[in-house]
């Protein structure tokens, strides 16, 4: 990802599973984009006279049009019926509604930082080869089609080469790596595919964000200089084991896509799509029947509140709903896959469920990622505890081996010069009284007397 310009907003359900709440994510392209987007919002939350939140995010009021609908009533069968108008009449098109938005400021989850020899201005050229050749192979395996494809991204970002841009090479490498993450579900720097988006969001070590390392070469010179010019054998394993991982990855997505790209991900996945297409098919024949109405002379006339048009035949009247009224079609659909995508979610390890809050006493309220085939957590009290007694044992063992120097000094003090002819100045303990007899004299010092003044006195 870019390095050190992360940041994010986005609302999180804390309580249960709502279908209508939805998280995401918002990268800035710099940390004063992101501040100025937040100071608008801010005055926007502040102008509708809005409470704050309790978890300190902005809650804002946004209408927004759903056209999937598939929380309206729809009691006949044949769409939901839209507002109406202030004269009593349907209003056309795809209902608005008004929804709760929670805006707050945060990292992407797991982030991570690179060594600084990952993480260095001399791979990024390789790197950038690289991920452009998985990108290439992964996009001929899943059956992307030309024009939406990874090289069609990259002319549409960076249309005409400019030399001045130094930062144009990892620019064009942070796009990819989000690229494979995103549509392919590959992480860049692990050189391995997660087996769902799950993996990439629950909180789980596969799902980590790695950032390069800021002055990267500016770290590595000085190291180097410190070292007399050698590498350490720690940072030649780094780069020798992402070598290695991305040699393998990009053997493997060659396979794949001279594989034809029949399968993307496997054949149970395979063939559980197929089975999800000709569901897809048989409501989208049933629904198109379901929305027209004929008339006695033949001629089809379209069912929708807001709409009824009448067409010559059902020819025509099909035509019309495919074109004109979409969005419906898609909220049937989509009921399709609800029962695969629970098979799924519950066969499923790595969940998407967003991180439960847990009250861990006087360590405040920590959050904890659920886990498992059996949704599970682990209580991150006693981790807590423990960590808090290690960090206590090291504070005492510290303040032992003050005491036990400040004492050495004591003595060596006492003997006049230390170690090297150099004088030993004793360590003064303010916290230990001693009693000692301090000697004061006071020279005598003789004032002038003030003469007084004479009163005056009034006559009667």
């Amino acid at each position: 990802g870019p390095v050190g310009r992360e940041a994010g907003k986005g609302g999180e359900a804390r309580e249960g599973v709502d279908s209508l709440v939805r998280s995401s994510w918002a990268i800035f392209p710099s940390e004063d984009s992101k501040d100025e987007t937040l100071d608008n919002l801010s005055k926007s939350n502040f102008e509708s006279n809005r409470r704050p939140h309790p978890d300190g995010a902005l809650e804002l009021d946004v209408d927004c049009s759903d056209p999937f609908g598939r929380t309206e009533l729809d009691a006949d069968g044949r769409g939901g019926a839209p507002p109406s108008g202030p004269d009593g009449t349907p209003s056309p098109g795809v209902p608005t509604r008004r929804c709760t938005v929670l805006v707050s400021s945060a990292k992407p989850p797991n982030p991570a930082v690179l060594s600084a020899v990952v993480s260095s201005s001399s791979r990024i050229s390789g790197d950038l080869a690289t991920a452009r050749t998985i990108g290439r192979h992964l996009d001929v395996a899943a059956g992307i089609p030309k024009g939406h494809r990874l090289e069609d991204l990259l002319r549409d970002c960076f249309p005409d080469p400019d030399p001045a841009d130094v930062n144009r090479e990892s620019d064009t490498l942070d796009v990819c790596i989000a690229y494979l993450r995103r549509v392919h579900l590959f992480v860049f720097y692990t050189g391995r595919t997660a087996a769902t988006e799950g993996e990439l969001t629950s909180g789980l070590p596969g799902g980590t964000v790695h950032l390069r390392l800021r002055d990267a070469d500016r770290i590595l010179a000085e190291s180097a200089a410190a070292a007399g010019g050698e590498t350490t054998e720690t940072e030649d394993l780094l780069a020798t084991r992402l070598d290695e991982a991305l040699a393998d990855a990009v053997v493997r997505c060659r396979e794949a896509a001279a594989a034809g790209g029949d399968v993307v991900v496997n054949a149970a996945t395979d063939a559980g799509a197929a089975e999800i297409e000709r569901e897809d098919d048989s409501v989208k024949r049933t629904w198109v029947e379901g929305h027209a109405l004929l008339d006695t002379d033949g001629r089809a006339r379209c069912s929708f509140h807001f709409c009824r048009k009448l067409f010559k035949d059902k020819t025509f009247l099909h035509k019309h709903l495919l074109k004109k009224h979409p969005e419906f079609l898609v909220a049937e659909q989509a009921k399709c896959h609800d029962s695969h995508m629970m098979k799924f979610w519950e066969a499923s390890e790595a969940r998407p469920l967003p991180r439960i809050s847990i009250d861990c006493g006087h360590f405040g309220t920590q959050s904890a990622v659920v886990r498992g085939k059996e949704p599970n957590i682990e209580d991150p009290e006693p981790g807590l505890r423990r960590n808090e007694e290690e960090r206590r044992e090291r504070i005492e063992r510290k303040e032992d081996e003050q005491r036990a120097r400040s004492r050495e000094r004591e003595g060596e003090g006492e003997g006049g010069e230390g170690r090297g002819g150099k004088p030993q100045y004793a360590f003064v303990d303010v916290d230990d009284v001693k009693d000692e007899k301090v000697k004061v004299m006071f020279d005598v010092a003789e004032f002038p007397a003030v003469k007084k003044k004479k009163k005056r006195r009034k006559l009667a």
